[in-house]
């Protein structure tokens, strides 16, 4: 009897169904089953099949019935102590079942166990490196899974075939996500580990199951939601509260709501918004996002953007005469001050213009220029230019100001920042951002030479400081030195 049970469900994928096989006859683990499906394919999978007839057991369904029913199949055809289950056109890394069912040997009480995966396109071309969380959960995860989305790639997990007793098989009225309903039910019941290494590569293409099919993802997700709630409602072990399934289901919203938002699908946006107020009637963000997503918010937000050149304009005009009023020590008292803040205020918005004509916002990983000494170079110059502007200004309270401004961006703007920007950064560039958070500050420099990595290499370029618009924000750092510097003429 083999100790693990590989299973895979297969529809249309034949001609990456040789990939998958081959990578798990290469394991360095070798016993093992492979069980294949297939789901009433209408493309090569059973001539594929043929060639593997002796190593691998296939059966066929009579119709497209979905992958829980071909998964099911599969599973109750197996006989390891162990299952996979696996999709027809994912690829393993070699050491896959080893490490995992090591795991597995060494842990009675762990029944589930999970590591990462590599993103790649039809070739095999490495996309993006899966890794929303630099800390993966491990332990009694289920109220984890409950309250965000499925964090377990799904062909990265081994698990207990026992645990089917309690947690049941999957369920078949899912089409969609039919994986986060069934991890759930099995991190229910059991400790669950996670193996810090690539296990798969998952296969992002034109025919995948999930590719372009957002909105009918959503609808499971909230119908996998709905469905864990409604078993563990009255089992107080669980830890399942109606305040985290209200929590859950406005986080939802809030992700559905967002989504819609980027692809300008407003009215869709508004519909999933409204279904998180039923929870929450006074949730902040809800609000927020559902303005965004009313077109009289657009047209606003249109005209904001068309006056706010004029208005900083004003807004430079009213501080300069308020500020040309206000009596100020003598000029020979203020002249070291006049200076050594002009000083900053240029230093700083050279660091802005260096740093702008680098920075290429959701393009790439930018780790050329400033960026190779601190991750965060534009406010770095921001605030230079903010010193030197106190200094310039001086006045009795400088002191008072200066340590207000400090505290304000030391407790307040860079814990913020890091919060919202690391989590989108490390989603959207994987370990390459991962090496580079590890290795550059966020605002002051460790050391002279400059990081090495992705992109590090880059030129400044006069294309790419344009794009960031930095020549506005410079000409306003020029028009208001000039104010200062006028002011210390003034007797």
């Amino acid at each position: 009897m083999p100790k693990i049970s590989v299973v895979i469900a297969a529809y249309n994928n034949g001609k990456f169904l040789p990939e998958v096989l081959e990578s798990i006859f290469n394991q360095t683990e070798n016993d093992f089953e492979i069980i294949v499906v297939d789901d009433a394919s209408d493309d090569n999978t059973q001539e594929v099949m043929q060639q593997y007839r002796n190593k691998a057991v296939y059966v066929r369904l009579p119709e497209n019935s979905g992958s829980a029913v071909a998964w099911n199949k599969a599973i109750e055809l197996s006989r390891g102590e162990y299952v996979v289950l696996a999709a027809a056109d994912d690829s393993w890394l070699p050491d896959r079942l080893e490490l995992q069912a090591k795991v597995l040997d060494e842990n009675p009480d762990i029944g589930l166990v999970y590591g990462r995966c590599i993103t790649v396109d039809e070739k095999g071309n490495p996309l993006k490196e899966d890794i929303i969380h630099k800390a993966q959960p491990t332990g009694k995860v289920f109220l984890e899974l409950f309250r965000r989305d499925n964090f377990m790639p799904a062909s990265t997990v081994m698990f207990r075939k026992t645990l089917l007793a309690k947690s049941g098989r999957l369920d078949s009225a899912f089409r969609l996500c039919q994986d986060y309903d069934f991890y759930m039910r099995l991190a229910r019941y059991t400790e669950t580990a996670f193996v810090d290494k690539v296990l798969v590569k998952y296969r992002k293409h034109a025919g995948s199951v999930t590719t372009g099919k957002r909105h009918n993802a959503f609808a499971f997700q909230r119908k996998a939601i709905d469905k864990i709630w409604n078993l563990c409602k009255t089992d107080i072990e669980s830890g399942l509260t109606e305040e985290l399934y209200r929590k859950r289901l406005v986080k939802q919203s809030l992700k559905e709501g967002r989504y819609y938002l980027r692809r300008k699908e407003k009215s869709l946006a508004r519909e999933s918004l409204r279904e998180g107020f039923k929870y929450s009637r006074f949730n902040l963000s809800l609000v927020f996002q559902y303005l965004r997503a009313m077109k009289t918010f657009e047209r606003i937000g249109k005209r904001i953007r068309k006056l706010s050149l004029k208005l900083a304009f004003l807004f430079l005009i009213i501080i300069s005469l308020v500020y040309l009023a206000i009596k100020l020590p003598e000029p020979e008292y203020l002249l070291p001050f006049c200076i050594g803040g002009l000083a900053l205020v240029i230093l700083g918005e050279i660091v802005r213009i260096w740093a702008t004509g680098h920075l290429e916002k959701n393009k790439s990983l930018t780790t050329s220029g400033p960026y190779g000494y601190v991750k965060n170079p534009m406010y770095v110059g921001s605030f230079i230019i903010m010193l030197g502007f106190n200094a310039m200004a001086f006045n009795p309270y400088i002191h008072y100001i200066l340590a207000g401004e400090v505290l304000l961006f030391i407790c307040y703007y860079v814990p913020v920042k890091r919060k919202t920007e690391s989590p989108r950064l490390v989603e959207k560039f994987g370990d390459a951002y991962i090496d580079y958070d590890k290795k550059v500050p966020d605002y002051i420099p460790r050391r002279f030479s400059a990081y090495q990595g992705a992109n590090s290499d880059k030129k400044w370029t006069r294309a790419v400081f344009s794009e960031n618009n930095e020549l506005h924000v410079g000409f306003m750092v020029f028009l208001g030195a000039i104010v200062v510097t006028l002011r210390f003429w003034i007797k």
